[in-house]
């Protein structure tokens, strides 16, 4: 069986899994579950990670430059709606 989750629908869907209070077969069940929701987030924020350095303006070593709130500038301002774009997608 396949299941197909929507990237931003992954966190909230790992924090409900995570508060369900289930009992034997249920609970396993829930924590493969989990399990890999978990790791479709991992995979999901390397993805974000990789497509943020495509775009970002880069330090010394090759690594976006963050700003105190968390935020980057993109190295081309021009760019922004192609780097939308590849976030959507």
């Amino acid at each position: 069986m396949k299941i197909k989750i929507a990237n931003h629908h992954l966190q909230p869907i790992a924090e409900l899994l995570a508060g369900m209070p289930l009992k034997t077969a249920q609970s396993r069940a829930r924590s493969k579950l989990l399990t890999l929701v978990r790791e479709a987030i991992a995979r999901f924020g390397e993805d974000e990670y990789d497509l943020v350095t495509q775009f970002a303006t880069l330090d010394d070593q090759g690594r976006p430059v963050f700003g105190n709130d968390g935020t980057f500038a993109l190295a081309d301002p021009d760019k922004a709606s192609e780097f939308l774009e590849a976030r959507q997608a």
